[in-house]
């Protein structure tokens, strides 16, 4: 139960930033934001029907959390072709994370933090 509140968690959080992001790409004429409203309301959806998809697709939640990894490598190479200098990194942090977090669910292996327990 505790895990999937935080998955839940991490599903709402991440759709939340995306649409954030997408807020910040009004100002600018050349950007893209409503590719980021549409991602970060899906993820936002999904995140409200976590125990459906999870009925649905078993183990395959995995997946769920490398689209969101590469919609935030998208916001990573975003920042960078603006010439922002730190911030790409803490997407690069959750990127790899998200990314971890879906291999972990895919194969089933436990955490790296949880392997002696």
């Amino acid at each position: 139960m505790k895990n999937e509140k935080l998955y839940k968690f991490a599903h709402f959080l991440a759709g939340f930033v995306v649409i954030l992001h997408g807020i910040g790409e009004l100002d600018y004429a050349h950007g893209s934001p409503w590719f980021f409203f549409i991602a970060g309301f899906l993820m936002v959806l999904v995140a409200a029907f976590h125990h459906r998809i999870h009925a649905i697709f078993g183990n395959g939640e995995s997946i769920l959390f490398f689209i969101e990894a590469a919609v935030q490598l998208f916001i990573v190479f975003h920042y960078f072709e603006r010439g922002k200098k730190a911030l790409p990194f803490a997407h690069l942090f959750a990127v790899v994370v998200y990314v971890y977090v879906g291999y972990i669910r895919l194969v089933g292996k436990k955490p790296f933090w949880k392997k002696g327990k």
